[in-house]
């Protein structure tokens, strides 16, 4: 007896417009992180204004290789393929929310990255040096400054200072050791967890700033307005203060370039993965700056021995029997 055999297709109650889409997504699904989420509403911006009036069925690897064209000649790369995976992800999420069908997805995910050369490039995060650091901490007021070296002695990012309160730090866990667990931080909405340890210097600064009569969720540091701290306003008083005295710039990331460094430097790479708090070693390699400094150390020690072609540790060979170069 011959079997009948029914084709079955996925097919979206409606199709809706990219402007629909992108609102709908920000509206239920906006992560959580503000550089991210910032990162995203740029995004969506540019994708309306070169697309207005785009309708998600026709909007394929054809359209997303040409907004990536559009984006690689004003931005750098890395950013580029940042902001092309929001993309990506947004139309994922459409599949499971039956906006768009699963070969709408499939369509923008064969798109390749921008590869190197094709778009400007940002240059490389290197690691503050100490006595920057030093310099700029003796003009900065006194709650920036300390929050400054929470940020040096931890290795926390910027983001993670600002947002710290009492209720998150934990007291009696260790004798000596307070340890802090923020809720929100930069890989909260993939289930993972953050903590901080807090030595003597650490607990020092901060027992300057808990108030036992405050309500715990309570921002330690706050703004020159009387509002919580952010790593943006950080930020530009650190500039601020640096362009004012004129003293060697750098950046909040590259102190914690800096104690990932010197952490690996010490004790290992992967310790300083942990103190990070970062999932892999290889997101790690891109905080860890050693391998400069130990190549520089073994081109010291070998200028130290000053070698010469006579010295009996370091004399041509031959590329030929019998005889020298």
């Amino acid at each position: 007896m011959d079997s009948i055999h029914f084709e079955s297709e996925y097919v979206v109650a409606r199709t809706v417009s990219l402007h629909e889409l992108l609102e709908t997504f920000l509206r239920y699904n906006a992560p959580s992180d503000k550089a991210d989420l910032n990162s995203m509403k740029k995004v969506i911006e540019l994708l309306l204004q070169f697309q207005p009036a785009a309708d998600t069925a026709n909007f394929g690897a054809k359209e997303l290789r040409r907004f990536q064209d559009f984006l690689a000649k004003r931005y750098a790369r890395n950013y580029v393929n940042k902001m092309v995976n929001f993309i990506r992800l947004i139309f994922n999420w459409a599949v499971i929310e039956e906006l768009v069908t699963p070969h709408a997805a499939y369509a923008l995910s064969v798109v390749p990255p921008v590869k190197f050369g094709k778009a400007k490039e940002n240059p490389s995060r290197t690691c503050a040096c100490l006595r920057h650091i030093a310099s700029a901490l003796r003009h900065l007021p006194e709650m920036q400054a300390d929050m400054i070296r929470l940020m040096y002695y931890t290795a926390m990012r910027p983001s993670e200072v600002c947002r710290m309160t009492a209720g998150e730090i934990s007291t009696a866990i260790d004798k000596t050791n307070w340890l802090y667990a923020p809720k929100r931080h930069k890989t909260a909405h993939k289930g993972k967890m953050r903590t901080v340890w807090l030595g003597e210097k650490e607990q020092r600064i901060l027992k300057k700033y808990i108030d036992p009569n405050a309500p715990p969720d309570k921002p330690l540091f706050c703004n020159t307005k009387g509002k919580p701290a952010s790593s943006n306003w950080l930020g530009k008083q650190l500039q601020k203060t640096i362009e004012t005295h004129d003293l060697p710039k750098f950046t909040l990331y590259q102190i914690r370039h800096k104690k990932g460094t010197d952490i690996s430097n010490e004790h290992g790479r992967d310790f300083a993965r942990a103190v990070l708090g970062h999932t892999t070693i290889q997101t790690t390699g891109i905080y860890d700056h050693g391998d400069t400094e130990k190549a520089l150390m073994v081109v010291n020690a070998r200028n130290r021995r000053h070698f010469t072609t006579e010295s009996a540790e370091f004399r041509p060979i031959s590329l030929t029997k019998g005889g020298e170069v």
